[in-house]
């Protein structure tokens, strides 16, 4: 798999290019020291599969799986010592469940989608869309 400097790469018509074409691979960025700070994957000049991004002593910072037209369906951040940050969960860029926890572990803040709610309800026209195609 192909990995560029992501300060190599430019946005072109809402999609990442590389030498004027799409791009597909790696981009990757890095800490002055050399560690990695981000790499993110690409297909055709849009994120696809593995995302992270790392805190300058190597702790990663955050991860999610990203799909070409979706918002990412997972997001996990942790603070600099390795303790979870933060989780959340979406389906058609629509929150579902989202914790956030302090540095000694507590849950600071903890939300669900409500059943019945405008997002709820619209959740559920775009599964209906996505089971009709």
């Amino acid at each position: 798999m192909k990995r560029v400097d992501e300060n190599l790469l430019e946005f072109q018509d809402d999609a990442l290019t590389y030498m004027g074409q799409p791009f597909t691979g790696i981009s990757v960025l890095q800490y002055s020291s050399g560690k990695p700070k981000k790499e993110l994957n690409y297909r055709d000049g849009f994120p696809e599969r593995l995302c992270r991004e790392w805190y300058e002593n190597g702790q990663l910072r955050s991860q999610w799986v990203a799909s070409k037209g979706e918002a990412p369906a997972k997001i996990t951040e942790w603070f600099d010592n390795g303790a979870i940050k933060s989780n959340k969960i979406s389906e058609h860029g629509v929150e579902l469940e989202y914790k956030e926890w302090d540095l000694s572990g507590a849950i600071v803040h903890s939300r669900k989608l409500e059943k019945g709610s405008a997002m709820h309800n619209f959740l559920e026209r775009m599964r209906n869309i996505k089971n009709k195609s």
